[in-house]
């Protein structure tokens, strides 16, 4: 086994990697960059090296090596995969130019080993920055100890750094939670719609609104008009705007899903810690430590936030049935059975009539036992026109416009249940101090400011309804029938699906009364829809 030597090596190619463990550190002015740049070009002339024909320089900026993130989900990971398909073999070894071993390994000797036996096996060389170079011959040679003692001080330095962030990590969180001390800058990903600041702004953030924020408020928009979040996405990807701060291409539903549930949209910010698994081969598990703080400026207003909140609350408890490339039903879960009281369920079974398949609702118990003798069939292509017009003239399923009063009412009660939120997240800190004494009673304080703040927040909301004005009611709701019922009943299943998650805010049951038709009952009114009062088209006349 022959030991390469400086002389050897001279004309081999080389790569070359570069590392660091946060993006701050590969910032402008700082030297984690550019030394180990001057490391590389230091080396190439040295040991006259030549670039390798297919692959150039590797970089992970912002990955960890005592995380091993480096190898899991950097560049690093890519060298180990083509060093083992053999994609460096060759006459010659390549050189792999670093500017120290640390670069590479700082999980110890054992997280060492497996990746530089990668290397060696798959004809690389591993040259560093002081000129050692680390092939089979140096690592089972007499030389060895220098590679054991720098896998070793590596990882103390590791150690070091960690404990030293955790306090630095403390101090910050301390810091969050006094408002006499100013807002320390913050950890992690900045959020897509937001740009860092180099100082604090005269609010008090180290964060301005981005030009993009107008996103957000579209999605919150659409969402508070009753648009699903795959209609969201959609309609994004068709208007051909960019994923807000991340690397896909296109909008998923799951990413709007994100956006409506994250609470940076407010301004928040939840101090976090790492939590090592008890469980062995587990990940660490990210947890909070401590109360959230305003740490951000607010990208939407609070009543949107609620607004929206109110919507996905009713359409995940409520919103049940057949979605997709079916017609939905717009009334699952509220149709009932005249005789027995059961379920009305939905039956398209049978032949086309006039090209379109029948849809009609009958009583469940006695399709599925015989157990109830009332087997009359309501014709939803007739009753669903029908329906919707009397459910929205009896609820507020139209939008109505808002007067300068109805606004700040919502306003207030918007600001009612942020109170409600505050409490809460006060009262989640407070549980692991259960039960001391002092914790038990704060605990009581909490609730009892729950419920005042719920209390007023539904004052408020009624106060609202009433203040709306009624002026263009009629015009509001024969704009709102044109766009949404016509095509809904069409079977347009963007419509459908939007109808769908505004009849969840509005409390109404449908029972089925044989011969005379069906009884809606919105609220405490009740209207009986005849079997001949349904029609294919709806009427202006019958909304009057």
């Amino acid at each position: 086994m022959t030991a390469h030597t400086r002389e050897s090596l001279f004309g081999c190619h080389f790569i070359g990697y570069e590392r660091w463990s946060s993006p701050q550190q590969g910032e402008e002015g700082r030297s984690s960059e550019s030394r180990q740049t001057e490391a590389t070009d230091r080396i190439v002339v040295d040991f006259k090296l030549v670039p390798h024909p297919r692959y150039s320089s590797f970089r992970d900026a912002g990955f960890s090596a005592s995380k091993g993130h480096h190898r899991t989900k950097g560049s690093f990971g890519d060298i180990l995969r083509m060093a083992e398909a053999g994609d460096f073999r060759g006459d010659r070894p390549v050189v792999l130019i670093v500017e120290a071993t640390d670069r590479l390994f700082r999980e110890g000797l054992m997280g060492g080993l497996e990746p530089m036996s990668m290397l060696v096996n798959g004809n690389v060389v591993v040259v560093t920055g002081d000129g050692s170079i680390w092939d089979r011959s140096s690592l089972d040679g007499d030389s060895n100890h220098k590679f054991v003692a720098e896998m070793n001080a590596a990882r103390r330095y590791a150690t070091r750094l960690a404990e030293m962030a955790v306090g630095a990590h403390n101090k910050r969180r301390a810091k969050l939670l006094d408002p006499a001390t100013a807002l320390p800058r913050l950890n992690g990903r900045t959020p897509g719609w937001m740009v860092k600041r180099t100082s604090l702004s005269p609010e008090g953030f180290w964060h301005d609104l981005g030009e993009n924020v107008w996103v957000i408020r579209r999605i919150f928009q659409e969402c508070r008009d009753g648009a699903t979040v795959k209609m969201i996405a959609a309609g994004l990807n068709r208007d051909g705007i960019p994923v807000l701060g991340d690397r896909a291409s296109l909008w998923r539903a799951t990413r709007v899903g994100a956006i409506l549930a994250d609470r940076h949209v407010l301004g928040f910010y939840t101090p976090t810690r790492w939590v090592p698994s008890t469980e062995p081969g587990k990940p660490s598990k990210r947890t909070k430590a401590g109360p959230e703080v305003r740490a951000y400026p607010a990208a939407i207003a609070l009543e949107d936030w609620f607004a929206a909140r109110e919507v996905l609350a009713g359409r995940q408890s409520l919103l049940r049935g057949r979605s997709g490339s079916s017609i939905p039903n717009l009334f699952t879960g509220r149709t009932y059975c005249g005789s027995c009281e059961g379920r009305l369920r939905a039956a398209t079974g049978g032949r086309k009539v006039d090209g379109r398949r029948p849809r009609d609702l009958l009583c469940a118990a006695y399709v599925e036992s015989g157990t109830c003798q009332d087997r009359t069939r309501y014709d939803m292509w007739s009753f669903e026109v029908a329906l919707m017009n009397h459910i929205t003239n009896l609820s507020t399923l139209a939008p109505r416009s808002p007067t300068a009063n109805t606004s700040k009412l919502l306003a207030e009660k918007a600001t009612a249940l942020a109170e409600v939120d505050r409490q809460e997240q006060i009262m989640a800190a407070l549980r692991p101090s259960l039960p001391q004494p002092w914790a038990l009673d704060e605990m009581g304080k909490a609730g009892k400011a729950i419920d005042s703040a719920k209390r007023r927040a539904t004052e408020l909301a009624l106060l609202a309804q009433h203040a709306a004005t009624a002026t263009d009611r009629r015009k509001e709701t024969m704009a709102f029938m044109r766009t949404n019922i016509g095509p809904a009943v069409q079977g347009d299943v963007s419509a459908r699906d939007m109808l769908r998650s505004l009849l969840t805010r509005v409390d109404f049951k449908i029972v089925g009364q044989g011969e005379r038709g069906l009884v809606l009952t919105v609220g405490d009114v009740s209207v009986e829809v005849p079997h001949s009062e349904g029609a294919p088209q709806w009427r202006e006349k019958e909304d009057a």
